[in-house]
């Protein structure tokens, strides 16, 4: 069951259509109504696996929902997309017991240079490690994704996401090509990314 925690994101990274689907001012549902609708779930129908629909659930909400399922005691396993920015390591030891088994964070890249010039993403490379470490050692697995080839890739920014891929172990990669969503910068400014388009014809 896919249950709507958040919308919103304030990070607008240069691919994601997130912003333009949801607005960028983040905006959550209190802990106790989200495990209000787990426990109701898992009364009626017996279903006790969820996921949360919002791109990068905040760290802090996170932690209060595990919180919350742990006082009541309910039997529930969940999985959330996560953002580097804002997650809380501190929690990950409360967040398993409470039933998390899976984070996916966007990567990108492994290159600093892209995840600024390409990406637009406000993540150091440097500071990640310990989180999908502390995730990992908490029980947690940990997905990441890359985008192959990102704009202007070379294979010197390649072998830099390799590294930092064999640095960081997570238990799964997802590799997609780059694809240009309506409403984002990518699609709005395709020149400047280094893409080559006709946008009438992208969208048929």
């Amino acid at each position: 069951i896919v249950l709507d925690e958040s919308r919103g994101c304030p990070y607008c990274c240069a691919f994601c259509t997130h912003p333009v689907e949801s607005g960028t001012r983040l905006r959550t549902r209190s802990a106790k109504l989200i495990v209000d609708d787990m426990e109701q779930v898992v009364r009626s129908l017996g279903i006790h696996a969820f996921r949360f629909a919002g791109s990068s659930t905040p760290g802090p909400l996170m932690a209060q929902i595990a919180e919350e399922i742990t006082r009541r005691e309910l039997s529930v396993k969940y999985a959330s997309f996560a953002h580097f920015a804002s997650s809380s390591p501190d929690h990950f030891e409360l967040m398993r017991k409470s039933g998390l088994v899976a984070m996916f964070f966007g990567l990108e890249s492994g290159s600093p240079e892209l995840l600024r010039r390409s990406a637009g993403k406000p993540i150091k490379i440097e500071e990640i490690g310990g989180t999908v470490q502390a995730a990992q050692q908490a029980g947690i697995a940990v997905a990441c994704s890359l985008i192959v080839p990102m704009p202007f890739e070379t294979e010197e920014t390649m072998q830099e996401s390799l590294r930092v891929l064999q640095s960081l172990r997570p238990d799964s990669v997802l590799v997609q090509f780059p694809g240009l969503l309506p409403g984002t910068p990518w699609f709005l400014e395709p020149e400047k990314y280094g893409f080559e388009v006709d946008r009438e014809q992208y969208l048929l």
